[in-house]
């Protein structure tokens, strides 16, 4: 991919509706100062890989819809089980989140330490990380996960009976409380039936544009959808320089917030959305964000004012991904719980309102840990109408009492 020659204005622009997915959240948007750690940096890293590639899955299997995820939300709450986790299911959990080669303390010290620095915004922004750990009354968990649930990602920990409504309410409440209510409700009663443990986080983002959008510069305009239609839309409209990056495949613009190490970056396909998103990769992005790709240009953007709202049931995507081990009978969560578990649902939810003044974001995910049991297998149905092998075993000493072959049941 090539530069366009400098000093040409962009044309026009509008933000094509799955523009904003991973602008918002990716950490590698959030820049932390020279300052930082490497832990830091090799978490920030890790969450933009897992971010990108889970985004791609999402976003293939519904590319005429909306798709925003929180990359660090999900990330956050998965790292939290991942503490948990033992044997191949470590193994596999850290291989999709792409914390594979980096030891525990790395892990729980660099996530410790980005929360903190994401959260340090000294203007007018607010960035909010909330953690909490919601165990089954009269369950025992490791003495170990609750230190570091505690310590690294500063997680509020309490015990309930998952069989009685009010638990999902108070959990609810607390996500509430912590995205400003933009997310009211995450778990139902149902979903907590057999739970043994609620892992959940908020990641709350509200920030004003450094230069905000004249309000009687927007206007209804038409935006063309996915599906080819088009339909009339309030846009937004300023003209200026810009923070601003073209290739042959795309337009892009970097929007910063008043505190400038924030920002939104906007990027606009030209042709063919498909051949942009299967470019969207980790080592792209970062070549995209790069120091000498974003340049100020003279220009106008035009932008859509939006509020969007939206949800996944990750189970399955994260399967695909290669954790799929966590949600099945042969899972290890023996450094959570003593109890055979495994993880029954990962649940997620956005929301996002961008406008003239700034953007208003906010997200939640909750990780439910159930006890193996507890998951609904399909019935299977065996049918001995042929020969077959039996044997009786006392199971205390491992006594095989009788062994056999049948072939013919009438003797």
């Amino acid at each position: 991919m090539k530069n366009d020659a400098p000093g040409r204005p962009f044309r026009r622009s509008t933000l094509l509706r799955w523009g904003l997915a991973l602008a918002l959240f990716g950490s590698g948007v959030l820049r932390a100062g020279a300052q930082e750690k490497s832990a830091v940096k090799m978490l920030s890293d890790a969450q933009t890989r897992f971010g990108l590639q889970l985004f791609a899955a999402l976003h293939n299997k519904a590319a005429d819809q909306n798709v925003v995820i929180s990359p660090l939300s999900i990330a956050l709450a998965l790292t939290m089980a991942y503490n948990g986790a033992g044997g191949s299911t470590r193994t596999a959990m850290a291989q999709t989140l792409a914390l594979d080669g980096l030891d525990e303390d790395a892990i729980n010290q660099g996530s410790a330490d980005l929360a903190t620095a994401l959260q340090k915004t000294p203007k007018t922004s607010r960035v909010l990380i909330a953690n909490s750990l919601w165990s089954q009354k009269g369950i025992t968990l490791q003495p170990a996960f609750i230190r570091t649930a505690e310590q690294y990602f500063q997680a509020q920990v309490e015990a309930l009976n998952f069989a009685e409504p009010r638990s999902a309410e108070r959990i609810n409440r607390w996500v509430a409380e912590k995205t400003e209510n933009k997310i009211d409700q995450i778990v139902s009663p149902g979903a907590l039936r057999d739970a043994l443990v609620v892992l959940m986080n908020a990641v709350y983002f509200k920030a004003d544009w450094q230069e905000a959008f004249e309000k009687s510069a927007t206007r209804e305009r038409p935006f063309k959808l996915g599906s080819g239609w088009q339909k009339n839309h309030p846009l937004m409209a300023k003209q200026g320089r810009f923070d601003y990056y073209e290739t042959d495949e795309f337009q892009a613009v970097r929007l910063p917030y008043k505190d400038d190490f924030l920002g939104m970056y906007v990027f606009l396909p030209k042709a063919d959305p498909a051949a942009f998103y299967r470019q969207l990769t980790a080592e792209n992005w970062q070549q995209w964000l790069g120091p000498r790709t974003f340049a100020r240009r003279p220009g106008e953007l035009v932008l859509p004012r939006f509020q969007v709202r939206y949800e996944a049931q990750l189970k399955q995507t994260l399967s695909a991904l290669g954790m799929g081990i966590a949600f099945t009978g042969r899972a290890d969560f023996t450094r959570m719980v003593r109890e055979p578990a495994l993880i029954s649902e990962v649940i997620h939810k956005t929301f996002v309102d961008v406008n003239e003044e700034g953007t208003e974001a906010a997200a939640a995910t909750g990780v439910i840990v159930a006890r193996t049991s507890a998951v609904a297998t399909p019935p299977f149905r065996m049918v001995v109408d042929r020969p077959f092998f039996f044997a009786i075993q006392d199971n205390r000493t491992g006594t095989l009492l009788f062994a056999g072959a049948i072939a013919d049941p009438m003797g």
